[in-house]
């Protein structure tokens, strides 16, 4: 009926197999699955029986060079371009998110996420000549929250892969300077943001799911302001990066 070997006739937690929680009329709840995930059973174990979720999260970062073209009017030299690609370091990002299953293979996330880098140098041209490899002393940090949603291939399975996409929005902070000279450059604001998720989980206990992920992670255009010894000006860029995470997942 609506719950023979659907934890053994009381429905799936609340959901119930009649209302289409597990897939509706017990289909998707394999036997004893809600009850061999409470016994511990990892053979048991069917994601429709645990659909809240919480996540950690934490690895590396590295972003592409950031470029941007200045048009300089500084008072001895008019419509001189300094043209200034930023190279960061490899950086680190950590964070955490709270989801839930939407049936078998679809889930939603709240993430909140922190990035950083400290910036490593500038290769500055003036007018196409390059003048200078420029150390810079300065970080760049990124705050995100992002939604996102997700699809599992394997649900319920030893290993699943899975993928999906997020956009949100983020704030950016990159302050940096040439010990040296007057340059500088700084960005302070917040921007549209967008990311794309493939990954591969493992279940070691009923409701502990170790996962390792790629994420391309981008921004929108951004203002970045710049100084120099001819002038200032400002120029827009956009901020990717490449992020390998590793973490688990706590299914409730």
């Amino acid at each position: 009926g609506n719950g023979q070997g659907c934890c053994g006739g009381g429905g799936c937690e609340q959901g119930g197999c009649s209302v289409g929680g597990c897939g509706g009329m017990g289909r998707g709840c394999r036997g004893n699955g809600c009850g061999g995930c409470r016994a511990g059973g990892l053979g048991s174990y069917d994601p429709c029986c645990a659909k809240r979720y919480f996540s950690f999260f934490g690895g590396g970062v590295e972003y592409e060079d950031i470029n941007f073209n200045l048009g300089l009017f500084g008072p001895d030299q008019q419509n001189a371009f300094l043209d200034a690609p930023l190279d960061l370091n490899d950086g680190y990002v950590i964070g955490g998110a709270v989801g839930r299953t939407l049936g078998r293979r679809f889930r939603a996330e709240m993430e909140f996420s922190y990035r950083n880098a400290r910036l490593e140098s500038a290769g500055v041209s003036i007018n196409g000549q390059p003048q200078a490899l420029l150390d810079l002393d300065g970080t760049l940090n990124q705050y995100a929250a992002m939604p996102n949603l997700l699809v599992d291939l394997n649900p319920g399975g030893r290993f699943n892969l899975y993928g999906g996409f997020g956009a949100g929005v983020v704030f950016n902070d990159l302050d940096g300077r040439e010990p040296t000279t007057p340059l500088g450059i700084r960005l302070r604001a917040s921007s549209f943001a967008y990311q794309g998720i493939v990954g591969v989980s493992t279940r070691i206990r009923c409701r502990l799911e170790p996962f390792a992920e790629y994420r391309y992670f981008g921004t929108d255009k951004l203002q970045i302001d710049a100084a120099a010894p001819i002038g200032s000006a400002e120029a827009d860029v956009d901020i990717t990066s490449s992020n390998i995470l590793f973490g688990f997942r706590m299914y409730r």
